[in-house]
């Protein structure tokens, strides 16, 4: 439609997901988002979107909910380093990451 967006994918984005095996978990809401995935994904998908419908893509947005987490120190846990891996993600050429 034209419109700038933001990606905000909950099977990347979402740091309130278990970032490991759950059992060794603190309880999150659910899903499984390893840091290796965050660091994986492309938020500007050359294979279904035209150069020109790229180009409404502003970047990417981390989001962690805190209905399950009920410390900052645990929010800085599910947060950190998956933030991180965003922040490369989104500031640096594919060609130039090394997981």
């Amino acid at each position: 439609m034209g419109h700038d967006v933001i990606m905000t994918p909950g099977s990347y984005c979402y740091f309130d997901h278990y970032q490991s095996e759950p059992a060794t978990e603190p309880l999150a809401i659910g899903g499984y988002t390893t840091l290796q995935k965050v660091y994986d994904y492309e938020p500007v998908p050359s294979d279904s979107l035209t150069p020109e419908q790229q180009k409404f893509i502003l970047g990417a947005q981390g989001n962690v909910w805190t209905e399950y987490i009920y410390s900052s120190k645990q929010v800085e846990y599910m947060a950190y380093p998956r933030a991180i891996a965003l922040a490369e993600v989104l500031w640096s050429k594919k060609e130039n990451r090394n997981y």
